[in-house]
């Protein structure tokens, strides 16, 4: 944990001196809420968890940058049965992970920000499927569309602010609102 301390408190003189264009990264913990939709029949929605964001980006001092980033989630207890009574089909997702790569718009009055960004996502999702008394590992993936909206608060090169992703993937999709902190380089 002190080691974490550390590096924050680097990033944070370093921010100090930087300014709004060049290398930025950025952390994100998050509300996630996953979605089932139609897995062999099972469907469920609205479970919660907990998620994380970790990206790194290019800005190029006119508003547009670039960023590839990672978004993480696991443990959710979600579970969707199949309308069918015999045999129990039940689908219960267990972990979540996606990298994107997303052209970005960042529009700076002062010291607020608002961006934008909208890409690819390659995702991957574990998926514990139970029929009957036979339970099995499911891996499903794909490449679907992010789109996020983030804002918030910056200080010379730190930013601090809220945002919003969305993975719209097929089946498991998942939405993720939380806080946000970056640093550009």
């Amino acid at each position: 944990m002190r080691t974490w301390g550390v590096i924050l408190l680097a990033l944070w003189v370093h921010a100090a001196a930087a300014d709004h264009s060049g290398v930025r990264i950025g952390f994100g913990a998050s509300a996630s809420a996953i979605d089932l939709d139609d897995y062999n029949g099972a469907s469920a929605s609205g479970d919660a968890g907990m998620g994380v964001q970790l990206n790194v980006a290019y800005e190029f001092g006119n508003g547009f940058g670039a960023e590839l980033g990672w978004i993480g989630a696991d443990s959710f207890g979600l579970v969707g049965i199949a309308n069918v009574l015999i045999p129990v089909y039940e689908v219960t997702v267990d972990d979540y992970s996606a990298m994107y790569l997303a052209p970005t718009y960042t529009w700076n009055p002062g010291n607020w920000y608002v961006r934008g960004k909208l890409g690819l996502a390659d995702w991957k999702s574990e998926l514990i499927v139970r029929e009957n008394d036979d339970t099995t590992n499911v891996t499903v993936d794909g490449n679907d569309i992010v789109y996020s909206v983030e804002g918030g608060f910056n200080w010379k090169a730190m930013e601090l602010g809220l945002f919003y992703s969305d993975v719209q993937s097929d089946p498991v999709s998942i939405d993720n609102f939380g806080f946000s902190l970056g640093f550009r380089f």
